[in-house]
């Protein structure tokens, strides 16, 4: 099992669950949950994200910040790999 985000221990240390933080944001709790999970993919991509995680840190009355970066360091690291994946099969370069 992965380890909780930033966010989610958060959220939780709050008392908030997903769907409370949904209603006082109006953000869908897929979008959330996706967010929580360190992924933009359920909510359009990483400006998306920023916006979503400030909305969610004010209803946990948290700074949005170190969500952020780690939201943004998550997405780097993915980016890196999927680069590497396509220069393997592109090229057949082996990182053995």
């Amino acid at each position: 099992m992965a380890s909780k985000s930033a966010l989610t221990k958060a959220r939780e240390a709050a008392g908030l669950t997903v769907e409370k933080i949904s209603e006082q944001t109006n953000i869908r709790v897929q979008v959330i949950e996706d967010l929580e999970k360190n992924s933009t993919q359920a909510c359009g991509g990483i400006a998306y994200a920023r916006g979503h995680i400030k909305l969610i840190a004010k209803a946990i009355k948290a700074d949005a910040n170190p969500f952020i970066k780690e939201i943004e360091s998550a997405q780097s690291s993915e980016r890196s790999e999927e680069h590497t994946s396509e220069l393997q099969s592109r090229f057949g370069i082996s990182y053995a």
